[in-house]
């Protein structure tokens, strides 16, 4: 007996109901932007209030990283606003809506800091940079 459109159509299947499980799993749940490879959660979510508008923000680390997080995410938020502060230690993308962002802060060779944030309502790249309303 011969079923070899059987076996595409179960593989099919299989992979349309595993490949979603794999995207949630590779997803900042708090942000909903990609998580970088190896990123694992060092500080719980927090909140704090710009303008008026509530931020809620988590924090992960990564260690012996052999890609760069900000070519990560250069690919994988196209359109976002970026800009770099402290020196370019830290460099910031804002989702094209203003309602997410993450945050890349390079330390020691290899390792780094990712803080991924989700705000209340939209803000511009203005009010995140000074602060001013």
């Amino acid at each position: 007996m011969h079923l070899p459109k059987l076996g595409s159509t179960v593989l099919l299947i299989f992979a349309c109901s595993f490949i979603p499980m794999l995207v949630a799993a590779a997803t900042d749940p708090l942000s909903g932007l990609p998580l970088f490879p190896g990123a694992s959660v060092s500080v719980a979510p927090q909140s704090q209030q710009l303008c008026g508008i509530t931020m809620r923000s988590v924090q992960y680390v990564v260690s012996g990283a052999t890609a760069k997080p900000v070519d990560f995410f250069h690919r994988a938020l196209p359109g976002a606003s970026t800009w770099s502060i402290a020196n370019g230690y830290v460099t910031a993308f804002l989702t094209p809506n203003g309602q997410a962002i993450v945050k890349v802060l390079s330390g020691a060779p290899h390792s780094y800091t990712i803080v991924y944030g989700s705000y209340s309502k939209p803000v511009t790249v203005s009010q995140v940079r000074t602060g001013v309303c």
